[in-house]
Order: structure tokens, then C-alpha cells, then sequence
């Protein structure tokens, strides 16, 4: 996982989604890059300026956020594909094209509030390892907006 980057803060409202999206912008547009950018806050920042809302409502709406697949993954234990959450060529600047993202949304609090009651963090972390390996295999560089907190 050479490739994969978080960035996080314990603080809110401190640039960290400006700076993800910046950093894939930049990363794609010139240094040619394909960049999976993994929206993992729920107020789901990354996804609105990656995303025309339309588009954004659309993904929410048919389950292909990273709450639908977690859930799917973790929660349900089932063998969905992480590739199936992927939505590509989401930036609007032309020469980042190779930027995909898998999107949030609002439930992604209610998800960690179900693996805390059901005692499902080890089946996450195995989850996650699996996923960002495997990304990482496929994309050239992961990066991930976590939520604020510790």
C-alpha cells in the first residue's frame, strides 16, 4: 500500500477534501496518473466536487457508495466488488480524466455506528486490506478524505 495516502485531521473544516481533490487533480493532470480518490467522511465533500449533484444522486440512490459496499462487505458478508463502486472520469478539468472515485454519503455514520453495536471492526479491517491492496494494484495512487475525529 505504497501508493495510498489519507489524510486526516482531528479537526473539521481544515482543507482536508480541497486538499485531496488537489492533490488528484494534480497527480492526474500532470504527472499522468490514474488516481482513485476514496471519499470516507460522511458529510461526503469529495464526492460534491468531484460529482454534479444529478450525477452524485444518482450513485446514492442506486447503492454504489462506499456505505453500500461496506455494508454489502462487512455487515452482510457478502462478495461484492469494490470495482463495481468505482465511478470513473468524475473530474471536470479536462486533462484529469483518469480520476475515479468511490463516493459517500450521509448513512456512513449510521454503518459505523452498526459495526461498533455488532462487534464487526476486525471484519472491517480485513475488508478495507483487502480493498486498498487490491486498488492499489490497479489504480497508481489511492487517496482517501477520512472524516474528522481521532
Amino acid at each position: 500500500m505504497r501508493n495510498t495516502i489519507t489524510v486526516m485531521n482531528a479537526k473539521g473544516g481544515v482543507g482536508k477534501s480541497t486538499l485531496v481533490v488537489a492533490l488528484a487533480e494534480t497527480l492526474a493532470t500532470y504527472h499522468g496518473k490514474s488516481v482513485l480518490v476514496v471519499d470516507a467522511d460522511a458529510q461526503a465533500s469529495v464526492s460534491h466536487m468531484l460529482m454534479r449533484r444529478p450525477q452524485l444522486e444518482a450513485v446514492q440512490s442506486e447503492g454504489r457508495t462506499i456505505v453500500d459496499y461496506l455494508i454489502a462487505t462487512v455487515l452482510k458478508e457478502s462478495t461484492a466488488s469494490w470495482r463495481d463502486f468505482v465511478a470513473a472520469d468524475v473530474s471536470d478539468v479536462d486533462d484529469a480524466r483518469s480520476i475515479a472515485l468511490i463516493p459517500s454519503d450521509t448513512h456512513l455514520t449510521l454503518f459505523e455506528r452498526e459495526v461498533s453495536k455488532g462487534n464487526h471492526e476486525a471484519q472491517l479491517r480485513r475488508t478495507i486490506g483487502t480493498w486498498l491492496k487490491e486498488a492499489g494494484k490497479t489504480f497508481d495512487v489511492v487517496l482517501i478524505d477520512s472524516a474528522p475525529g481521532l
